[in-house]
């Protein structure tokens, strides 16, 4: 497509100027917060002015990275000075990996996080204050879970009380009416169950025959029919960091966060701001578990676990669809409560840039469990572009999250490994492009502090003061810092939402074909000049339904059409308000397959069925995305055309 006929995003400029609600409050998003960077969303505001001048906090972060030399303060600060005459607003420290085994952290000297260390953080820090430039730092390399002695592996992973644990099952066995069962149970089976069997298959319900172990010995006689033994045990999965565990957020807060802000000018995002999670790397697995987790999974849905739980590895009937996807969900909900939530707030509350960059940058659902639920607790959600390119679906998958849940910036990443030849022309393209889809702060990844004469990169080119070209990069970076402070202060506005496509993974069905063509259809959308966001089940759920539209009010959203794209599973809430907004003359579509499975009953539900119909419209029902966008196209009136 013609890439800048369309305008993409569309500011929509509201007053926020009150107190956080309770839901508000619950979803992370707080009102009043006055620092560097952060939009103040006032219908008042004077665009013209700011945009002329923009306020400090929106000209661009780049990573600074301390590998390649030995690290001197005065070097430091003077680096500093030169990216403050060019209006950078803070830079975020980095380290590289070493090409062995589990990636090793590249440092030179001193040690990360020794005294040495600290005292040149600490001068660093008191330049930035100084400058009134922000400061923070990267996990990239340091806090991966692959083996190496890195930082965090020293002070998290290397302790066994920390470490994660997934469930696992172990011995089963077979045994028919009046059988003797004598099994040996060893000390790390947690649990002991047997099942009705029915054509070899566990059914719902069981005996639980925990408590006639004895002395690691289990003998049982098997009531009337056939029945299966399974046992259950959990394996701790060594150097790694549980974050389903009770307090774990605050464990990396005291251990890594907050000695920086003890370390810091200032304790504020004006000497402290612009922490990044690089391809973070947590143990939150299918199977994750932790020692509470069944009696949470009771207190939120109602049911024992250990009643239904072959369903995690085999069919056990209509409700296994159901089992997978609540399991998830209590998964997912004590990984936000116990780790995400707690680290995303002590950011927020400090109205510091908190950002992201994750392994799969949102184009694999099933991140952490659930990327978008995940994504939501960083203050900047944000994904790479490498080798100066633009991509549609990361931008908007970014963006879709910070507008949704008001974070007050969307992360680029931009163009690591383009080469030592990236021109101008390049960066600027490419930004502009990412920008339309949603962007609001540059980071550009290459600053190093030293090259070594030539013999150091990383994942080149530096984009700052070793360019021939830097003389001439105050256009380029005023130019971003003005689009990135307007494109902040209000609302994304388009007519389509499409939904994130995470129940499909949850629920053990196909979520490859609902990905690839939820991803075509918004690629095609926009191709058509038809804007669009994904929206999550949450959000979804919380919107309300107002002459035609779904209106999500907490995000000044508001939607005329809804699309599932090859949806075999939802979320019962998803499918509810759905069928809501159709009956209020919403225009729902639908791509490929009908939703068979929901987290209500499972499968085989005839309530399913009933609401599949009162949803979808037959003349909204389509095999292929090119019908369905030829559809859409069609069937209103869109705020912008091309």
């Amino acid at each position: 497509m013609s890439k800048f006929k369309i305008l993409l995003l569309l500011v929509f400029l509201c007053s926020c100027s009150r107190v956080s609600t309770d839901e508000e409050r619950s979803l992370g998003i707080l009102s009043g917060i006055k620092a560097p960077g952060w939009p103040v969303h006032d219908s008042r505001l004077d665009v013209l002015r700011g945009f002329k001048k923009p306020p400090p906090g929106y000209g661009e972060v780049p990573f600074w990275w301390w590998s390649g030399d030995t690290l001197n303060a005065e070097r430091l600060t003077e680096q500093l000075r030169q990216l403050h005459r060019k209006g950078i607003s803070g830079v975020q420290v980095n380290y590289s990996h070493l090409d062995t085994p589990g990636w090793m952290t590249d440092q030179d000297k001193p040690e990360i996080f020794s005294k040495e260390w600290w005292k040149i953080w600490s001068k660093v820090a008191a330049e930035c204050a100084r400058l009134n430039l922000g400061i923070g730092m990267s996990t990239y390399t340091i806090d991966w879970q692959r083996g190496a002695p890195n930082l965090f592996h020293k002070l998290f992973y290397s302790k066994d009380y920390l470490n994660s644990y997934e469930i696992q099952t172990g011995e089963k066995l077979m045994v028919r009416t009046g059988e003797i069962a004598e099994m040996f149970i060893p000390g790390d089976i947690i649990s002991v169950r047997a099942y009705r069997s029915e054509e070899g298959l566990p059914l719902k319900g069981g005996i639980d025959l925990t408590p006639l172990v004895r002395n690691d010995r289990l003998t049982w006689e098997a009531p009337e029919g056939t029945w299966e033994i399974w046992t259950y045990k959990t394996l701790r999965k060594e150097g790694s960091l549980n974050p389903l565990m009770e307090g774990s957020g605050d464990t990396i807060l005291n251990g890594f966060f907050r000695p920086f802000e003890k370390m810091t000018s200032g304790r504020s995002s004006r000497g402290l701001n612009y922490f990044f999670n690089d391809e973070l790397q947590i143990a939150a697995g299918r199977y994750a578990w932790n020692p509470d987790f069944a009696e949470e999974f009771m207190k939120r849905k109602g049911y024992d676990l250990f009643e239904v739980l072959p369903a995690m590895w085999v069919d056990i009937g209509n409700i296994s669809p159901k089992v997978r996807m609540d399991y998830a969900d209590v998964r997912m909900s004590l990984i936000e409560e116990r780790y995400f939530r707690p680290i995303y707030l002590w950011h927020a509350k400090k109205g510091m840039i908190f950002g992201c960059d994750s392994w799969g940058r949102g184009l694999d659902p099933s991140e952490f469990g659930d990327y978008f639920r995940a994504t939501r607790w960083y203050t900047a959600p944000g994904h790479d572009t490498p080798g100066g390119k633009a991509d549609l679906i990361k931008g908007r998958i970014s963006s879709s999250i910070a507008n949704l849940y008001r974070r007050p910036r969307v992360w680029l990443e931009g163009y690591h490994s383009l080469g030592w030849g990236a021109s101008p022309e390049q960066l600027m393209y490419a930004t502009r492009e990412n920008f339309l889809y949603g962007c609001t702060l540059l980071n550009l990844h290459g600053l190093y502090y030293s090259t070594w004469g030539s013999f150091w990169e990383w994942a080149p080119p530096c984009y700052h003061f070793r360019m021939p070209y830097w003389d001439h990069m105050d256009s380029f970076l005023s130019y971003f810092d003005r689009l990135s402070w307007l494109m902040s202060q209000g609302h994304t506005v388009c007519d389509v939402a499409i939904i994130y496509p995470v129940a499909p993974w949850e629920a053990g069905m196909d979520g490859e074909s609902a990905r690839n063509t939820t991803f075509e259809l918004g690629e095609k959308l926009m191709a058509a000049g038809i804007s669009f966001e994904f929206i999550d089940n949450e959000s979804l759920a919380q919107a309300d339904v107002e002459n035609g539209c779904l209106n999500v009010r907490n995000a000044g959203a508001s939607y005329k059409a809804l699309v599932f794209a090859d949806m075999d599973a939802v979320r019962w809430q998803s499918i509810e308000k759905a069928a809501a907004f159709a009956g209020d003359g919403g225009i729902v579509f639908s791509v490929g397959v009908l939703p068979s499975v929901s987290d209500r009953t499972g499968r085989n539900d005839g309530e399913l069925i009933r609401i599949n119909d009162l949803t979808f419209k037959d003349n909204c029902r389509f095999d292929t995305v090119d019908e369905a966008v030829e559809a859409i196209r069609n069937s209103f009136t869109q705020d912008v055309t091309g």
